[in-house]
């Protein structure tokens, strides 16, 4: 069974920590709340039997870089996980997400539907809706950055 092997990638000034095992058609998995890619540790190498595996410590998780001067919302994520893929050579990849990585990789998916093939969604957050939590603590986060 291939091991995962852990590396690194800058883009945008952020160091990314990612791990990484197998070969063929890509899948990225995104973890969630307060994890990182060690979520992932006993899945990747059986993914690794027949595809190309990659698990992403998201910015300000993990091993990756944990900026204080950014804004982490939807666009900010989208421009990471764009530069990330452009950066490891991958166009298209298989999407797993879990917990915070799904609001953050359907986001993406949704922005980049040529990007993702296939989908796989884990005990996420899918609202049809914006819910009235969240509509009431948008504006009051809007004003404290």
């Amino acid at each position: 069974m291939p091991a995962p092997t852990s590396h690194h990638v800058t883009i945008q000034n952020l160091r990314l920590h990612y791990t990484e095992a197998g070969e063929g058609d890509p899948i990225l998995l995104l973890h969630g709340f307060p994890t990182s890619s060690h979520l992932y540790r006993n899945i990747l190498p059986q993914l690794a039997k027949t595809h190309r595996a990659i698990a992403l410590d998201l910015p300000g998780y993990g091993l990756s870089d944990k900026p204080l001067d950014v804004r982490y919302d939807y666009d900010f994520y989208t421009d990471v996980l764009n530069s990330f893929l452009d950066a490891l050579g991958i166009g298209e990849t298989n999407l797993v997400v879990h917990d915070l990585g799904g609001p953050v990789g359907l986001y993406w998916a949704i922005q980049n539907p040529g990007r993702v093939p296939k989908l796989v969604i884990l005990n996420t957050l899918v609202y049809p809706e914006t819910s009235w939590a969240v509509k009431l603590f948008r504006p009051a986060s809007a004003t404290s950055s």
